[in-house]
């Protein structure tokens, strides 16, 4: 089958599973990548037979032990929606038991950037090899893109010159979680950090629309193993981790934003029911549950919620 990417001995099933999955509205991508490792699973264990069994899947969550549990169970479970599927015609093919998500237990605890610490970021990122200035220019402008925009690292990577408005005023998120798109507003400072790393962008190949917008010094799409590698350099001689352990991760970022607009609205008297629903559908959210994931509790923000408190609580008094 031309440009199929499996290559077990189910690779044909694997196809027509997911052809029929994305007609129910589910990300081809997204769900060829999780089943993608199913299928490398399946070949490195030589596996040739046309029906799954009990054995293949326990060894496949035993392959998936060292992983997150988030990540397991999203790998896991589209592998069991596989076996579900072939064993809708062919009742002797084994489906697994569900695993636990993993959620609930314990979740780590976001790390909110303070502005000097955002300010430390970024200054090491401007010290990145001085005889490479795009490298450099990079990592200032994707840092300072999700420290203004709180969008998330996978859209940030794949953003494309083309989305990028032709006046610089918004970028266009394409295709981004749960297959959702839209556009985003720019702040006048993040407008004129883009156009600053867009003179310099198109000096280096490729410039068509469809190029990627944030590139490597080889010209291509930033990759998300070497933008954590370089992160935690960044924090490290930012002074903000000491390279040992699990640190502030390039996600908090998008948490920091969440709060910082927070912050901002309480500060302004703002009417926080009226703002909520326009934070979750700037950070792509469905439901609001989802943006209140992001909402912290940071000594900044309690003392502006106990002043709000206090005002309101004179004001009824007064009026008594």
């Amino acid at each position: 089958m031309k440009g199929m990417r499996f290559t077990s001995c189910l690779a044909a099933k694997m196809v027509r599973f997911v052809e029929m999955k994305c007609c129910c509205g589910i990300s081809k991508k997204r769900l060829e990548n999780k089943l993608d490792y199913f299928d490398r699973f399946l070949c490195s264990n030589q596996f040739h037979a046309q029906r799954i069994d009990a054995q293949i899947c326990a060894l496949y969550l035993e392959e998936l032990a060292p992983v997150g549990a988030g990540t397991r169970y999203n790998r896991f479970c589209v592998a069991r929606q596989f076996c579900i599927y072939l064993a809708e015609t062919d009742p002797g093919s084994h489906v697994p038991d569900s695993i636990p998500s993993g959620r609930g237990g314990n979740v780590r605890a976001a790390h909110i950037y303070s502005s000097e610490q955002i300010s430390s970021l970024l200054g090491a990122a401007s010290s990145l090899s001085p005889e490479r200035p795009l490298r450099r220019e990079t990592y200032m402008t994707l840092i300072g893109l999700l420290c203004a925009s709180g969008m998330r690292i996978s859209e940030a990577i794949a953003l494309n010159t083309e989305d990028l408005h032709q006046d610089g005023s918004l970028l266009y998120i394409r295709n981004g979680k749960f297959s959702k798109s839209r556009w985003i507003p720019l702040s006048p400072s993040a407008q004129r950090a883009l156009k600053h790393y867009m003179e310099l962008r198109v000096l280096s190949p490729p410039a068509d629309p469809e190029s990627p917008l944030l590139i490597n010094l080889l010209g291509k799409r930033l990759s998300y193993s070497t933008l954590y590698t370089t992160f935690r350099d960044l924090l490290v001689q930012a002074g903000l981790h000491s390279g040992k352990g699990p640190g502030p991760r390039i996600h908090d970022l998008r948490h920091t934003f969440a709060v910082r607009c927070l912050l901002k609205w309480y500060q302004k008297g703002e009417d926080l029911n009226a703002r909520l629903p326009w934070l979750a559908t700037y950070m792509g959210h469905v439901k609001i549950a989802n943006t209140m994931v992001y909402l912290h509790a940071t000594a900044e923000l309690l003392a502006e919620v106990g002043n709000r408190f206090e005002t309101h609580y004179q004001t009824a008094i007064k009026a008594v």
